[in-house]
């Protein structure tokens, strides 16, 4: 996936993540490319986006957390988390 900086990468990248958890994805792929060829010439890096760089940061820490909770139990449509070995 990428994010052209003319769509507000910062204002999408929280979508970005909230359709992973969604979609029940186990991760992903971001395009970190600075496109010249074709069609498309869009800078996809967020690296001089400093907000950008702090929503992706932030997508991936809530991420870990979910990761984390599923783990020790179940979140399952209709289901309840519970402690391991319950």
């Amino acid at each position: 996936v990428g994010i052209g900086p003319r769509a507000g990468q910062a204002a999408k990248i929280p979508g970005l993540f909230a359709g992973i958890r969604r979609n029940h994805l186990l991760g992903l792929i971001y395009f970190d490319v600075n496109q010249h060829q074709g069609l498309y010439h869009q800078d996809w890096r967020l690296d001089d986006n400093s907000a950008a760089v702090s929503a992706f940061r932030a997508g991936v820490r809530s991420a870990r957390r979910s990761a984390a909770i599923k783990r020790r139990g179940t979140n399952a449509p209709g289901g309840s988390i519970q402690p391991s070995g319950q």
